[in-house]
């Protein structure tokens, strides 16, 4: 649940979608560059348009139809603005949106002052000036912007133009908190929590990230529910009060924040709001395209005997884990395993067909609905222990399974397989081709429950 690192805020920190809206018929173009590049934090936009959070504007259908508005309107700075943001979010017209920003910034616009200044500090479409970006910024912030009080406090955060200085990157968070940034509310949080520029203070840490989740900042749901969960130090786990900050988060779109509600639930640590909240947190859980988070769903629809689509999930968990690179999460070896049979059950159970028969053969081959062995290992992990499953079954293939998920433990997990682990299973598995034998029978006769061969002890 920890978050680290931050950008220079061009955008809001809300997770609000856009709603839908629809215009009347005799809409003009102003009005659809306003629906399609209007900001969320301009405060001057009508009424009828939410604006659209940066990270989520369509620069596509964006750009001309606010090239269009400001041919009909050519001297309107928020149309300025509205082009030069969505030229920003194309990422390769950074240039002309420089330009853009510096024609309504004259006039005063501060969203764009902001935005100008942050491309002055990455150097993107014009040649990085920390001096300029840090005039920019203090202008937009004089202006009453409270994001450009946030993006100046990161460069006292991080010392970068700006003398390193954490009290008085607090001050400004304080400042731009104050006025309703919800970044900024978040950033105080990780001050208190970590000391730094404050005195250490988890409770004032929890009110700053949940003042944060209700200003929009999802993430800070998270870093709330965390503090909540902590063990120690005269603390026990809420998890009820957890579920409020998860559930708050997971409204506003949070998948992680629903996955781990998800998993809280299935636990039985937490009851359901409702009988369809377990499913709907899956599914957005699952929006991420993680193999995991879709083997939870299926499981959900399995178990709810939703077959029909279990198995298209099942399927999409299946492409996900082959597809993913061994970096991923979701390049885990195990999902793949745990997708094909999922698929085969689903297949049974909902009586369709399958999308290939040589595909169905390789799975009953390979990854069998069958008897599989877990063995529960710890391993170091930069001086902590860390406690993953190593699953072993059989299959055609000429070589063990466990190698592939010993490296990815060390590949992605930055962890240490001690060398008489691997050689342990590799042992057991040469054993058994000699023998013909199975491989997970053999090591549950063979390896114990350290991952050692009992001949080893």
């Amino acid at each position: 649940m920890d978050s680290t690192g931050h950008r220079l805020c061009l955008a809001a920190v809300s997770a609000l979608a856009l709603a839908a809206t629809a215009l009347p018929a005799t809409a003009g173009v102003e009005e659809a560059c306003h629906r399609l590049a209007g900001s969320n934090l301009d405060s001057g936009l009508p009424a009828a348009f939410p604006g659209v959070p940066f990270e989520e504007l369509d620069a596509a259908r964006a750009i001309p139809a606010c090239r269009a508005a400001l041919a009909a309107e050519p001297g309107n700075p928020r149309l300025i603005y509205q082009l030069a943001r969505a030229l920003d979010a194309s990422d390769d017209q950074f240039a002309e949106a420089a330009r853009l920003y510096d024609r309504a910034a004259q006039s005063g616009f501060p969203l764009a002052i902001n935005n100008l200044a942050a491309l002055y500090a990455d150097g993107r479409g014009v040649e990085k000036d920390m001096q300029r970006a840090i005039t920019l910024f203090r202008d937009a912030a004089e202006a009453g912007l409270p994001m450009a009080m946030t993006n100046l406090a990161f460069l006292h955060w991080d010392g970068e133009g700006l003398p390193q200085d954490d009290a008085r990157a607090v001050a400004l968070f304080r400042q731009a908190a104050e006025a309703g940034d919800g970044q900024a509310m978040f950033w105080l949080g990780r001050a208190r929590e970590n000391g730094r520029g404050a005195a250490r203070d988890l409770d004032k840490a929890l009110e700053w990230y949940r003042a944060a989740l209700r200003a929009g900042d999802t993430v800070a749901g998270l870093d709330a529910a965390r503090l909540l969960l902590r063990d120690g130090d005269g603390h026990s786990p809420d998890h009820e009060a957890a579920a409020v900050e998860y559930r708050l988060a997971a409204a506003g779109g949070d998948p992680r924040a629903a996955g781990w509600l998800a998993g809280d639930i299935r636990a039985g640590r937490v009851a359901p709001a409702d009988p369809d909240e377990l499913l709907r947190l899956l599914t957005l859980a699952a929006s991420t395209g993680d193999a995991q988070a879709l083997l939870d769903l299926w499981q959900a629809l399995h178990d709810a005997e939703n077959h029909a689509q279990a198995l298209t999930i099942a399927y999409r968990a299946y492409d996900r884990a082959a597809e993913a690179a061994p970096s991923e999460d979701s390049g885990w070896p195990v999902h793949r395993l745990m997708a094909a049979r999922a698929v085969q059950q689903s297949l049974t159970a909902s009586g369709q067909a399958p999308r290939s028969e040589d595909e169905l053969r390789m799975f009953q081959t390979d990854y069998p609905v069958a008897t599989i062995r877990r063995f529960t290992l710890g391993f170091d992990c930069s001086g902590e222990t860390a406690q993953y499953g190593i699953y072993v079954w059989d299959w055609s293939r000429g070589h063990g399974m466990a190698d592939a998920q010993f490296d990815w433990i060390e590949q992605t997990r930055g962890c240490t397989v001690p060398p008489e682990v691997r050689r342990s299973f590799a042992e057991v598995w040469d054993m058994a081709q000699a023998a013909g034998a199975s491989y997970t029978d053999l090591t549950g006769q063979e390896i114990g429950d350290d991952g050692l061969r009992y001949i080893q002890k």
